[in-house]
């Protein structure tokens, strides 16, 4: 059974047809309609163009002998001698024509105007006109339109002729396409063992090329399938990437090769028929993108080109689908390929970073133990000298040694530092929600408490919270604030800001103070470890509190940068 039938008809008979698809009988049956023009016949161009977008749904030109001339091979013919016959029975209608009457269909009337200014007819040349070779005017009046009897009358004042209305009704038109249904069901019946067999070598060959892992097996499958059903002088495959051609595939030589790679890739719509060769170009494509098209012409019985195109079509998806999915296959393996080899690599620098880490670990153990025992004799034996022997040192001796304990206790800040920072190196992250304010505020109170006769003003926003690890971020805060504190000491009622805001969907912290400041043009110094921009004397440090800051920063996947101006103060930020 078909789903569809689809009648193309001419304009005058539009109102009949569409009342008459109303009926539960037509569902099945769809209606599209040309324009109407007696004088000038119908041409396959003009059909084709109509009938070109319908796929596999069976299709027929519906008319009188406007259309007896008309050849269609995409289109079945219905053509009377007299589209009148489609209201009226042949008799009838040929008896009113020899007794000299012009007939009208309802649409007829309701165009009459136009059909006026489209053959230049005024009022007195179509009276000439029909007065010539008309004796009356007669109308089938099919009851779709109430007011066809009107037009009827006023038509007869204005050509002065006599009129008459005939009721019609449906009926005939009713017959008609009744019959058509009926004859192109029996007709699906009949071709349905042939296809039957068509669809079974389609189900075999989808049950084929789901499973290949190449392209090119892929094509050889669509050719040979369209050669065995189609039998065709020539099926072709023209592979399609990135808008490029690859190399086109032939079932068999052709001497217009280049002309059919050209017309293939010209290819726009979905498919496109070759009347001239007998056959069909079909565009494979999915989700957008175009992967190729099929050319099969010459086929062996051009009768069949519709339905050749319709097992083409259903088959395109499949076709693509096997297409795209050999394709992603092969991007996977080439995938893997790399995959393995960056693989390799990241193996051979992790043997080569595992052994820069132990020689760090041994290193940081010298440096906790090596250079720890003779520092240790340095400030104790100076402190002796200075304790038990000072009486005997006059006062250049003991600045000498004085200088001499401050050096060895600030190499061992430095080497505490040092330890620190490589702890913080391989230590992991352990992750909580945490309250950065509670935390500023705490630091804030000690600082108070060190130094009471300092009046700092801070300015802490409140519930500042993140996911971090709550260690690791007091050592940060301990630095940016201990640093604030520290190069605000010589500003009367100084000030400390601590908050965070959002930019870009992303959180900013920040620390701020109307300090010291410095020039930005060493900020690339600001976070390496021993770079200072500030002298000590000024302000005391070992150097390694910001690179520490950073170095914990990184570990939470974020980044610090720093804004100052000398004298003004510095803004550090930072995000987690």
């Amino acid at each position: 059974m078909i789903k569809h039938l689809h009648i193309f008809a001419c304009e005058y008979f539009r109102q009949e047809l569409e009342t008459l698809l109303q009926e539960a009988a037509f569902r099945h049956v769809r209606c599209d309609f040309f324009p109407a023009d007696c004088d000038h016949p119908c041409h396959n161009r003009q059909m084709l163009e109509l009938t070109k977008d319908l796929g596999d749904t069976p299709c027929i030109l519906l008319g009188g002998g406007c259309l007896s001339q008309l050849k269609n091979q995409s289109c079945q013919i219905h053509a009377l001698e007299q589209c009148f016959e489609l209201l009226a029975g042949t008799q009838q209608v040929q008896a009113y024509i020899a007794a000299g009457a012009h007939l009208f269909s309802p649409g007829m009337l309701a165009q009459w105007d136009h059909f006026c200014t489209h053959s230049g007819f005024t009022a007195a040349t179509a009276r000439d006109f029909f007065a010539d070779s008309t004796q009356k005017l007669v109308l089938l009046d099919t009851g779709v339109d109430e007011t066809a009897a009107q037009r009827l009358a006023d038509l007869s004042k204005v050509l002065g002729l006599a009129a008459e209305r005939i009721v019609v009704g449906l009926d005939y038109l009713r017959l008609s396409v009744q019959h058509l249904l009926s004859k192109q069901q029996q007709m699906a019946v009949q071709e349905k063992d042939r296809q039957l067999a068509d669809y079974a070598m389609v189900n075999d060959l989808i049950s084929r090329i789901t499973s290949l892992t190449e392209e090119k097996h892929v094509i050889a499958q669509v050719l040979e399938l369209f050669s065995m059903f189609c039998a065709p002088q020539v099926v072709a495959y023209l592979p399609q990437k990135n808008d490029e051609a690859g190399e086109m595939v032939l079932s068999a030589s052709t001497t217009n090769r280049q002309k059919l790679q050209q017309d293939l890739l010209a290819l726009r719509g979905t498919y496109q028929l070759n009347a001239e060769a007998q056959g069909f170009y079909i565009k494979i494509e999915r989700c957008g993108q175009v992967l190729g098209a099929v050319a099969v012409l010459d086929i062996a019985f051009p009768q069949y080109q519709q339905h050749y195109l319709n097992l083409g079509l259903s088959v395109a998806p499949v076709v693509a689908l096997a297409v795209s999915n050999a394709r992603t296959y092969q991007q996977h393996l080439e995938a893997e390929a790399q995959v393995q080899q960056l693989n390799e690599v990241l193996q051979e620098r992790l043997i080569s970073v595992n052994a820069l880490n132990k020689e760090l670990e041994a290193f940081t153990y010298s440096v906790s133990h090596d250079l720890r025992a003779p520092l240790r004799s340095l400030d104790g034996f100076s402190n002796m000298l200075l304790r038990d022997y000072i009486d005997k040192l006059d006062n250049r001796g003991e600045h000498l040694l004085t200088r001499l304990r401050a050096n060895a206790q600030h190499m061992g800040q430095l080497i505490d530092d040092l330890l620190r920072l490589s702890r913080l190196t391989r230590t992991e992250p352990n992750k909580s929600t945490c309250n950065l304010s509670d935390i500023v505020s705490e630091l804030a109170a000690d600082l108070q408490q060190t130094d009471a006769t300092r009046q700092v003003d801070f300015e802490i926003q409140p519930q500042t919270t993140t996911v971090c690890d709550a260690a690791l971020l007091k050592i940060v805060l301990e630095n940016l604030v201990g640093n604030a504190w520290k190069y605000t000491s010589k500003k009367n009622h100084p000030s400390i800001a601590f908050g965070s805001m959002q930019q870009n969907e992303e959180t900013i912290f920040f620390l701020r103070d109307d300090g010291d400041g410095f020039d930005m043009a060493y900020a690339d110094k600001l976070f390496s470890p021993f770079q200072r921009l500030h002298s000590e004397v000024d302000f005391p440090g070992t150097g390694i509190g910001l690179a520490t800051v950073q170095r914990i920063i990184l570990r939470h996947g974020g980044r610090i940068w720093a804004e100052a101006t000398p004298g003004k103060g510095a803004s550090f930020f930072f995000t987690l």
